[in-house]
């Protein structure tokens, strides 16, 4: 069958009671079965409609998380998804995988962190896969109501970026000041394009035409 989320209820974390089934898979885009849910609302939802909440899965049969956005009722025995969330959005199009999140409270704000678990075989471009199973750097998310004039783009706007604590890490920042054509066929990083560039974990922002 479809999978599908149930919610306990629990007082002392020993015993628990039924409350309902808030979501089950309409169809089987993501697979058979899905893993590792969490249902949150504090830190992601704005504080002027708090009836909003998230539910993480992740898809094992593409080995990605998957993010659905509604309202929850009665306790959590039902999740009423909003239509521009009602198939899912994938937070990562690539191979992270069981991802989680837990709430900052000092700041008030959903931190996510995922796995990273990347392809089969990437070859030396991988760095024989010693990356593999590392976890991502913390991202920030949030629901964000939209000022979009349009009557069919959804009203809140799920963003997340990489928490800002991280640019204290940047350091040597170097500037490529002319053009590079990547050559055909070529695949990873060009060597001694711009000086005093080193180390294993790079950060870049790219312009391409």
């Amino acid at each position: 069958g479809n999978p599908q989320v149930m919610t306990l209820a629990s007082k002392d974390f020993e015993t628990f009671e039924y409350v309902g089934v808030p979501w089950k898979a309409k169809n089987t885009t993501y697979g058979p079965r899905t893993e590792c849910p969490q249902m949150f609302q504090r830190g992601f939802v704005s504080k002027d409609d708090p009836s909003f909440a998230a539910l993480l899965i992740s898809a094992p049969q593409w080995y990605q998380n998957i993010l659905f956005v509604g309202r929850l009722k009665g306790n959590g025995s039902s999740f009423d998804l909003e239509p521009a969330y009602e198939d899912g959005i994938v937070l990562d199009h690539g191979s992270v995988y069981a991802g989680q999140t837990m709430l900052d409270t000092d700041r008030d704000r959903r931190l996510f962190w995922g796995w990273v678990t990347g392809p089969a075989n990437c070859g030396p471009l991988c760095g024989n896969l010693t990356w593999k199973g590392v976890l991502t750097l913390p991202r920030v998310l949030q629901l964000k109501p939209t000022t979009n004039d349009n009557a069919l783009a959804p009203n809140y706007v799920v963003t997340w970026h990489v928490a800002p604590e991280l640019a204290a890490l940047r350091i040597m920042p170097a500037v490529l000041d002319q053009p590079y054509v990547v050559p055909a066929g070529s695949r990873g990083i060009p060597v001694g394009l711009a000086p005093n560039v080193s180390g294993d974990a790079l950060e870049m922002w790219v312009e391409g035409q």
